[in-house]
């Protein structure tokens, strides 16, 4: 197997590709801007993957196998800039899912819970998609482009949130964790329930699909899942500190677009078609808190 990675300098993107080149698969990552020397450029926006990529790379009898992790990802931005983000999340990505086609590589597109409408949880597959805001439409769209273009090959992943044991990167616990630093409350929405999952599994489970040789739509979280403000509590208590911990309703927020309230996914199917174990949020605390005294240590 050899990989493509479309969008390696975001936070999963990276850890995807870095888990990927650790097992001694050949892999090429991408970056929109050119900030990375080990890293292609490629823009979703104004390039062409064929236009960018070496072809020698896919003159191979290894099948290989594009992950398409680049969007515009932040919901406000997806409401506020429509045109742009529709033009990088939907037309641009499935002119990608072409190319990829055209191409002969397998296509794994991330998509994500926001196509479902938060109102009642725990979603499988089989329960019709409603999104509710800007940047799920968007998902949901892609994936409708892929059911249309009848492209069986083509392996569709629903995420839930990502998170990390690294305080040195950007992510919940970390930006949690400044929070308790500086006296700041963790302000979470009130009655939001998620299923938070490691970073890491998602880079293992990627490449278990790609192993496997799945296609088709999956929802790859971890099955277990929190109210926001539990996730937080926890946290804190792994940490050995206190934390202020506000709920307060979404509508006290201010967004521009709206969240999905009740966001967490059943994930039955995936673990039964790949075997995949999940790691718990009690090893992720555990590791964030011991990279964090490493920190300290290093400091003093």
């Amino acid at each position: 197997m050899k990989f493509l990675v479309i969008g390696a300098s975001g936070f999963i993107g990276r850890h995807t590709l870095h888990y990927i080149k650790s097992l001694g698969y050949e892999a090429v990552g991408t970056q929109t801007k050119v900030k990375h020397p080990d890293l292609v450029k490629f823009d979703l926006l104004e390039d062409r993957i064929q236009w960018q990529l070496d072809t020698a790379y896919l003159e191979t009898d290894s099948q290989v196998f594009g992950i398409i992790f680049s969007a515009i990802t932040p919901i406000d931005r997806c409401w506020r800039e429509r045109e742009l983000s529709y033009k990088v999340n939907v037309k641009n990505t499935c002119q990608l899912l072409d190319d990829f086609k055209n191409l002969g590589i397998k296509p794994i597109f991330i998509s994500s819970e926001a196509v479902y409408d938060g109102t009642t949880g725990y979603y499988s597959e089989k329960h019709q998609p409603n999104p509710v805001n800007e940047y799920g439409k968007q998902k949901l769209a892609v994936e409708k482009y892929i059911q249309q273009q009848r492209s069986p090959e083509t392996l569709i992943l629903r995420l839930s949130k990502i998170v990390g044991d690294d305080p040195k990167e950007s992510h919940l616990f970390s930006e949690w964790y400044q929070w308790i630093e500086t006296n700041k409350p963790i302000t979470c929405i009130a009655g939001q329930v998620f299923c938070p999952t490691f970073v890491e599994d998602i880079a293992q489970g990627i490449l278990l699909s790609c192993k496997q040789g799945i296609s088709g739509l999956y929802n790859m979280a971890n099955p277990v899942f929190f109210p926001r403000e539990e996730l937080a509590k926890q946290f804190a208590l792994a940490l050995g500190q206190e934390a202020q911990i506000i709920c307060k309703p979404q509508e006290e927020f201010n967004f521009a677009d709206k969240r999905n309230e009740n966001n967490y996914l059943d994930s039955t199917k995936f673990l039964k078609t790949t075997g995949m174990q999940f790691t718990s949020m009690r090893e992720v605390f555990t590791a964030f808190t011991h990279k964090l005294n490493e920190r300290k240590t290093l400091n003093n």
